[in-house]
């Protein structure tokens, strides 16, 4: 049991210093920024044009608005979430690739 443990903590280690060092970990914070500049550009075009009287009905500024940040962050969220899995699934392998999880947990 002890050797199991020491190879998850020595592999936890190594991906780790992996994932930390690749942007895909931050949820592509390009992506993220663009998508939330491109909500407000949205938002300030339609609102004026409502305002002005160009654009029928109300709301659809804070609509754009709502979907870049909002689109955005789960976007970034589940970039982050699919980067930590592969962490966690590479950490239960061994170096030639193997599952090295226990098949069955003793208690």
């Amino acid at each position: 049991l002890g050797s199991i443990a020491k190879n998850y903590e020595l592999q936890l280690m190594a991906q780790s210093a992996q994932a930390l060092g690749s942007l895909q970990v931050l949820g592509d914070p390009a992506n993220l920024v663009g998508d939330i500049s491109s909500g407000v550009v949205q938002f300030v075009h339609k609102t004026s044009e409502e305002l002005r009287g160009k654009r029928e009905g109300f709301g659809s500024g804070v609509e754009a608005l709502a979907g870049g940040v909002v689109g955005g962050t789960l976007g970034s969220v589940a970039k982050v979430a699919g980067s930590l899995k592969g962490v966690v699934s590479s950490v239960s392998r061994d170096a030639i690739g193997n599952d090295i999880r226990p098949s069955k947990v003793e208690e």
